[in-house]
């Protein structure tokens, strides 16, 4: 039988990005050959990484108005864990690096989940949009050249919904306010800790007292990525999502919180086992 060209995971993959890039004159194509994209020939790579590219192909590459390749997206299944798929990774990576094409990684949590609306994947590619946007705006002379423009505070997006939209955590932020003046917890804004392990893996904790002898964490880790919008971005706007649910569990009895004791321990070993962003 004939196989599928497009997997379950990778056609919600496509789609999504499909959507994303129709916002923003761009096109997506699937399973490209590498060695189609990235200018090999003549280039002083390795034998080895050169039939790397005549053999294997990106899962996605979004190209502009013009179809000239923008970046790539690969879908990493569960095989992705095996050490012949890591090391094909890797090899993908240094050629992405060696001829500057930006790459994202992702996984079922990027396509499954919603922030705000949001997929994860949706998030990423509409942060690099936008980020490329100022940047040709400033370039232009339309937008000026000194002012750093967050992609957090742009109040609206056409194609996407609400106010700040690609303010993630912006709701639960806003929550953690009004339980602090209901006395829920004891300030209004929680400690994080982001930073790298030793397999450079982006991985962060926050946490909330509530009431003088109790508190809460929660810790969620993130893979880094050859891709300018930094890992370390989005788990920061995870955390408060993660955070608020662990407060309403113990609200409700579902899962107590624990001696600040104990949240102290916790947050002294997390910040010895990482290097601190």
């Amino acid at each position: 039988m004939i196989k599928k060209i497009l997997n379950t995971p990778e056609r919600t993959t496509h789609e999504l990005l499909r959507d994303a890039c129709s916002r923003n004159s761009a096109e997506v194509f699937a399973k490209i050959r590498v060695a189609d994209i990235l200018p090999i020939e003549n280039s002083g790579i390795s034998d080895d990484l050169f039939r790397f590219a005549l053999q294997s192909h990106f899962d996605f590459v979004v190209g502009d108005a013009q179809q000239s390749p923008l970046f790539a997206v690969e879908f990493d299944g569960p095989n992705h864990r095996e050490a012949i798929q890591i090391e094909r990774d890797s090899k993908k990576d240094l050629l992405c690096d060696r001829f500057d094409l930006p790459i994202l990684r992702i996984n079922a949590e990027y396509i499954n989940r919603k922030f705000r609306n949001l997929h994860l994947l949706t998030w990423f590619v509409e942060v690099w949009f936008f980020t490329k946007a100022v940047e040709e705006g400033q370039e232009s002379g339309v937008l000026p050249g000194d002012e750093d423009f967050d992609p957090f505070f742009a109040y609206s997006i056409p194609g996407l919904m609400g106010k700040f939209p690609l303010w993630l955590s912006l709701e639960p932020r806003l929550k953690f306010q009004k339980m602090h003046e209901s006395g829920i917890v004891a300030t209004p804004v929680p400690s994080k800790i982001v930073g790298r392990d030793e397999n450079g893996r982006c991985r962060g904790l926050s946490y909330i007292r509530m009431g003088e002898k109790k508190g809460v964490f929660v810790s969620t880790v993130m893979r880094s990525q050859h891709f300018p919008v930094h890992a370390s971005e989005v788990l920061c706007e995870i955390l408060p999502f993660l955070l608020h649910q662990r407060i309403a569990d113990a609200v409700n009895g579902d899962d107590p919180a624990l001696p600040w004791e104990q949240v102290n321990s916790v947050v002294a070993g997390f910040r010895k086992f990482l290097r601190t962003i």
